[in-house]
């Protein structure tokens, strides 16, 4: 069936919403004084939605007449007008929506069981109100985790939160987070965060459901280890304690090893002794994978750039970034030179630069998909500049239409250089010797044209992952 076919299906059906002939359900909604009386088909509703199905099929439904009644008080109208349209045409509308009102719609499918709206309506509130989500963050992270429908906000959250952990760990409401944040956060493999500290935040929450709970586990009976262990069961199998120090663990986590199934705890002690070997077990995770090995930009960070290197008007979410990140030069450790930078990236294609302005808060930097060999101006319509800062949006400007053949400039004692003074660097980078001057990309990308210097450089180069 094509687009418009079922179009004109939906059109349809949506009259026997306007005009219910024949409709043998009547819903109220709401509470006195406001209740909102709304008139429809039982077979639309159980054919539909799982909530009427079962409903609709109870022994124990009211009727007045020849209708059956079912009353909703903890809905609004608004948001049930919205569902009905839903349940009859297979469409939804939040565009005129706030963010309050579309979680309130939420809430509402989440109780009638409805699955694909659900996940519809989510898409689009991420799509529509990202900042509103990351401004209330707090309210949205633990709402999310209490309904199990709400799966992709729920990504969005942990999303969040893994390359900066210490949003949720050192928030106020830490402890009192529900459990299954903790345990679907131990189980992503790019949570950015010390095993070691992960585990002294897991103990301080467990310990924190039961303050009762005294700081020192050495008077501690057998009765208050159980009490942990029950509280920590699901969380600390995905503890990867194979990255925990051997004086971290003696110190840590030995003294807790009561609150372990002995079978785990029997195998971390042969991870310690014969690391080589095969495990007894298997029950030990491998450690968390280092998404990008940078002293400047975090995954958020790269998530984005991979977005703007493949045109892809939303930005990849953390766990699903095509590109890995392989550092060839870090000022810090290799030097800061033109002549260091051209012996280590001169014959890598798609690479990106960025530098750390020192004094500041600012990132800056660009992306080649050429090669920095030769001498003279590179032509491409795929490079682009940009930066980043705490206080503003990022930054993104991309080669002008009518200067794609002065894109990129190379020249020996020049560092890496987009457009004519758009991001140049020369000499020596920590010394006075970059720029930013908006020439032939779209939009200038740092508010001052002065010199500056920069605290930190790195060039990466971008290599396909293999999902």
């Amino acid at each position: 069936m094509n687009l418009e076919l079922l179009l004109n299906f939906s059109k349809n059906f949506a009259k026997c919403l306007e005009n219910p002939e024949g409709y043998n359900v009547i819903i109220r909604i709401g509470e006195d004084p406001n209740v909102k009386t709304f008139k429809a088909h039982s077979f639309v509703l159980k054919a539909q939605c799982p909530y009427f199905n079962a409903g609709l099929s109870s022994e124990w439904v009211k009727k007045e007449g020849d209708s059956i009644v079912f009353e909703k008080q903890n809905i609004s109208a608004d948001v049930f007008n919205i569902i009905l349209k839903y349940l009859y045409t297979g469409m939804v509308s939040i565009e005129d929506c706030l963010p309050t009102k579309i979680l309130d719609l939420l809430c509402a499918a989440d109780e009638l069981i409805l699955p694909e709206m659900i996940a519809y309506v989510e898409e689009q509130f991420i799509l529509q109100h990202n900042k509103w989500l990351y401004e209330n963050f707090d309210k949205i992270l633990h709402t999310a985790f209490k309904h199990d429908l709400w799966k992709k906000l729920q990504e969005f959250c942990l999303d969040h939160i893994c390359p900066d952990p210490d949003i949720l760990f050192r928030s106020n409401n830490f402890l009192q987070c529900d459990e299954s944040i903790l345990e679907n956060l131990l189980q992503r493999d790019d949570l950015i965060m010390k095993e070691i500290i992960l585990w002294d935040f897991l103990v301080q929450w467990g310990r924190g459901q039961s303050p009762s709970l005294g700081d020192n586990f050495m008077e501690w009976s057998d009765e208050n280890f159980l009490i942990l262990k029950e509280r920590l069961h699901k969380c600390i199998p995905h503890i990867r304690l194979s990255a925990i120090l051997p004086e971290d663990f003696y110190a840590k986590v030995r003294p807790l090893k009561k609150i372990f199934p002995d079978e785990l705890y029997e195998e971390v002690l042969w991870q310690y002794i014969k690391p080589r070997n095969a495990l007894k077990f298997n029950l030990i995770h491998p450690p968390r994978s280092d998404p990008v090995n940078s002293h400047i930009i975090n995954l958020k960070h790269v998530a984005m750039i991979a977005s703007w290197v493949d045109r892809k008007p939303q930005g990849y979410r953390l766990a699903s970034i095509p590109y890995e990140f392989k550092l060839v030069l870090r000022g810090t450790r290799d030097g800061f030179t033109s002549a260091e930078f051209h012996k280590k990236c001169d014959y890598y294609e798609r690479t990106i630069t960025v530098l750390k302005v020192t004094g500041t808060n600012e990132i800056v930097g660009g992306y080649n998909p050429l090669s920095w060999n030769g001498s003279g101006w590179k032509s491409t319509q795929d490079s682009f500049i940009f930066s980043f800062d705490n206080h503003d949006k990022p930054i993104l400007s991309r080669v002008r239409a009518n200067h794609v053949d002065n894109a990129i400039y190379i020249y020996p004692s020049y560092g890496p250089q987009w457009g004519q003074n758009d991001l140049k660097t020369w000499g020596s980078f920590n010394a006075d010797c970059c720029q930013c001057l908006r020439q032939r990309y779209e939009f200038p990308i740092r508010s001052s044209p002065d010199v500056f210097s920069a605290e930190e450089f790195e060039v990466f180069h971008l290599v396909k992952r293999n999902f």
